[in-house]
């Protein structure tokens, strides 16, 4: 690395009040994943010199040259280690996180303008085409079992409402708002990077309502997580939550018997609800990204990559042609 040059700003901020502060102010379910990477890039700058113990305020006090050939150094060696890209552009995001608010705070006066490495799309991002979806029902719905009626529950809500994994394994019993005929009405979900959950209409997918109706009566009125194992080892239903571990064992298993010949993942799920709203819609990529609730447009357009472009062509021909 080269030569480190300090800004001695003064500042009252410690190490250890700036880091909790920024653990504080990301999101819940990032944190661990945040504080366990800012851990790891302490721990670089404890071996590469930095005082024990005040490796982060150290660092946040370099001048930006010198604070840029850190983290180049320190990508290097994440790198060398054969992480893949998604770790790394985490981690880098973790390091600009702590940076910005570091700045706030007066402790530094620079940002991080190294870019990220590019993610690459799941593997298996392509959903069920309609006939393979079909068999996917089908199968759920042969399994009239309490673990069947649940499965098919998380199925067509992930599905119609084209939730994430995480939206639909953070619902409690409370986020379920009931109508006044005591069905589901409205779901409550906390979406990726919100603070605070948001209302999602359940009303227009009648299956949704009939699947998440019969669940509820199979789970209870006790509160807690709204889906929970139930399994034999499952002594404490209303007190665990599903995991996503087991939840993506359950569609592996479900999207074997319907002869899929790949996974079936809860993302290649939402990528299918993506797909089918841009091709009912006549590629209308707003109405997708409203769907999926995106930040940006650019977003969606990632998730759109596998669409046929071809055939929206031909759809958009043979409706000039009617026209």
């Amino acid at each position: 690395m080269s030569e480190l040059v300090i800004n001695n700003q003064p500042t009252g901020v410690t190490t250890t009040s700036l880091v909790e502060r920024w653990l504080n102010s990301v999101a819940a379910r990032t944190r661990k994943a945040y504080q366990a990477d800012i851990n790891n890039f302490s721990a670089f700058l404890a071996a590469n010199g930095f005082a024990p113990k005040q490796e982060i305020e150290s660092f946040l006090r370099l001048s930006s040259p010198a604070a840029h050939d850190v983290v180049l150094n320190y990508l290097s060696t994440l790198v060398k280690a054969e992480l893949s890209n998604a770790t790394i552009a985490r981690r880098l995001a973790a390091i600009k996180s702590v940076v910005k608010l570091g700045r706030v705070l007066g402790v530094s006066n620079w940002s991080i303008e190294i870019k990220a490495p590019k993610v690459e799309a799941y593997r298996n991002a392509i959903g069920p085409n309609d006939g393979e979806w079909s068999r996917v029902i089908e199968i759920a719905k042969l399994d009239d079992s309490d673990i069947g009626i649940r499965n098919l529950a998380m199925i067509l809500t992930t599905h119609d409402l084209a939730l994430r994994a995480g939206e639909l394994l953070g619902l409690d019993l409370e986020h379920v708002e009931l109508d006044s005929n005591g069905k589901p009405s409205r779901l409550h979900i906390l979406g990726k990077r919100r603070r605070d959950r948001e209302p999602i209409s359940v009303i227009e997918s009648p299956r949704v309502v009939t699947a998440l109706s019969n669940w509820l009566r199979v789970r209870g009125s006790e509160s807690g997580p709204l889906f929970i194992p139930l399994d034999r080892s499952s002594k404490y239903r209303g007190l665990r939550r599903l995991t996503i571990t087991a939840w993506e064992k359950t569609l592996d298993k479900i999207g074997g018997e319907s002869g899929l010949g790949r996974r079936l993942h809860p993302h290649a799920i939402r990528h299918r609800a993506a797909a089918k709203v841009h091709s009912a819609t006549g590629g209308n990529i707003i109405a997708v990204s409203a769907k999926l609730r995106h930040s940006s447009i650019s977003v969606t357009e990632h998730y759109l990559r596998s669409v046929d472009r071809r055939a929206l062509v031909d759809n958009a021909t043979r409706i000039l042609a009617e026209s």
